[in-house]
């Protein structure tokens, strides 16, 4: 049995994550790489929403900062 040994400090998925990834390495590989897309989908879809709600945020204060034009009305 190939086992990766984490010191404490180091990353690791948490032991629900590793007997669903112990699951996982019992698929045949095209099951494995199905598994393999998804979880590379989420993760790229996790980076994305956090990546725009950092630039919302960041852009949210210039906003605030920018002084608001006073609407004229004109008449005809």
């Amino acid at each position: 049995m190939n086992f990766l040994s984490l010191e404490e400090h180091e990353r690791g998925p948490n032991d629900d994550l590793v007997l669903q990834f112990e699951a996982v390495s019992q698929l045949p590989p095209a099951e494995q790489a199905v598994v393999k897309d998804v979880l590379e989908s989420l993760v790229i879809k996790y980076q994305a929403r956090r990546w725009e709600e950092a630039r919302a945020a960041a852009a949210a204060p210039a906003k605030k900062a920018t002084p608001k034009r006073a609407a004229h009305a004109t008449a005809r």
